[in-house]
């Protein structure tokens, strides 16, 4: 079976297409969609469906998408009712254009479930000072046997005291969500 994992965010989103034959699963491509300079979400799902684009042209068959539910609820600090609104309608958009390019109907995973499925320990009594959960999903995939010939995305940062330097594209994350979401399709009776 061929997967498409979906981290959706409105300013970029994380994509991973993994396969499974027999118990082996192997990476078959992954990326993110900075959504750079685009003001409307349409303008921005308009990224997805030149994904889809690229898959159809390099002849991947995709079977089943896997995309990351969006927040159900308010976490102090970080996300207010206009934010949940705008992350939800976005997310309908990008599932409405995976039908549209495949077919196929997506399925949702909520990202706690689905770190906890795949044993990965996010709660915050084990993190390092300045770490968060997505440190820990990163270093987690950049672990995972699948992953370990994935050339991770850089950027060379153009200002400030580290100027000059190569380091792993923030959006590196993104792609590791993606993948986690990937993996969770291929387990088969995942009760979520």
């Amino acid at each position: 079976m061929i997967i498409l994992g979906l981290d959706v965010s409105t300013s970029a989103t994380g994509w991973c297409i993994t396969s499974k034959k027999s118990e082996t699963i192997t990476l078959i491509d992954a990326g993110f969609l900075k959504h750079k300079n685009k003001i409307s979400l349409h303008e921005k799902a308009s990224d997805v469906k030149n994904l889809f684009d690229d898959i159809h042209k390099n002849k991947i068959e995709i079977e089943k998408i896997c995309i990351e539910e969006n927040l159900q609820s308010f976490r102090t600090g970080l996300s207010s009712a206009r934010t949940l609104m705008t992350l939800s309608r976005y997310n309908g958009i990008v599932s409405h254009e995976c039908w549209l390019s495949t077919r196929i109907v997506p399925v949702y995973y909520n990202v706690n479930k689905a770190r906890k499925a795949l044993g990965i320990d996010t709660r915050k009594k084990i993190r390092k000072p300045g770490q968060n959960a997505k440190d820990i999903v990163h270093e987690w995939v950049k672990s995972h046997e699948v992953m370990a010939t994935f050339k991770w995305p850089t950027k060379t940062l153009k200002g400030g005291p580290r100027s000059g330097m190569t380091i792993e594209d923030p959006c590196c994350k993104d792609i590791s969500d993606a993948f986690v979401i990937s993996l969770c399709g291929h387990i088969e009776h995942l009760d979520f």
